[in-house]
């Protein structure tokens, strides 16, 4: 298995870590309690609206699957690092031509969204990539919640990546969609064909 390969295919193990985070972390959500939350009252009885076992279960279970996605990110990092040392050593041409299915550098530090779409006009760019309404982005190029500050910041990144793909995360059904995004011109306005909102921090 080449860098490249093995590379694709730990990124595909932490997408699913990322699935399994989500999960857990809609657990916690879903009783109103963070990951530091007390769970029992002044007297050190479980609180009653809370699933104490479930909360539990859950915190334990992120602590791990963050140790375990940590893991993996070093690890992609070493192989990428192997991959840019790869290319350097390839004459100019192949190395153009493989630059539009090299693996980026970025990795996102969290899953939390921070954009989504609010509308999404029909055949357009966005549509025909495989972009829906509403969804919700967890990375945007070299985006994602933790460098995010202003819608500007991905209209820069559109601007930039006009004719080039723009590699993004979306969160559905709480597991991670990679899709490949192309900003370029149609019959309708923009260069996508969609709106979007930023999400509360």
């Amino acid at each position: 298995m080449s860098a490249r390969e093995e590379a694709k295919k730990i990124m595909n193990e932490r997408d699913e870590i990322d699935a399994k985070l989500a999960e857990n972390e809609a657990i916690l959500k879903a009783n109103n309690v963070d990951m530091d939350t007390p769970l029992v009252d002044e007297e050190g009885f479980p609180k009653a609206e809370i699933d104490v076992y479930s909360v539990r279960h859950a915190r334990s279970a992120i602590i791990c699957l963050r140790n375990d996605r940590k893991e993996l990110t070093n690890k992609i990092e070493t192989l990428l690092h192997t991959l840019h040392g790869e290319q350097r050593q390839q004459p100019d041409g192949e190395a153009a031509r493989k630059s539009s299915s090299e693996i980026p550098i970025v990795h996102r530090t969290t899953n939390k969204p921070f954009i989504r779409i609010t509308s999404l006009a029909p055949q357009s760019p966005a549509a025909q990539d495989g972009i829906k309404n509403g969804d919700e982005i967890i990375q945007f190029g070299p985006l994602h919640g933790d460098n995010f500050r202003k819608l500007e910041d991905v209209a820069k990144v559109v601007k930039d990546s006009f004719e080039k793909p723009i590699r993004i995360t979306i969160l559905r059904a709480m597991r991670p969609v990679r899709i490949e995004l192309k900003p370029r011109l149609w019959s309708g306005q923009g260069v996508l064909g969609c709106m979007f909102e930023a999400l509360p921090k």
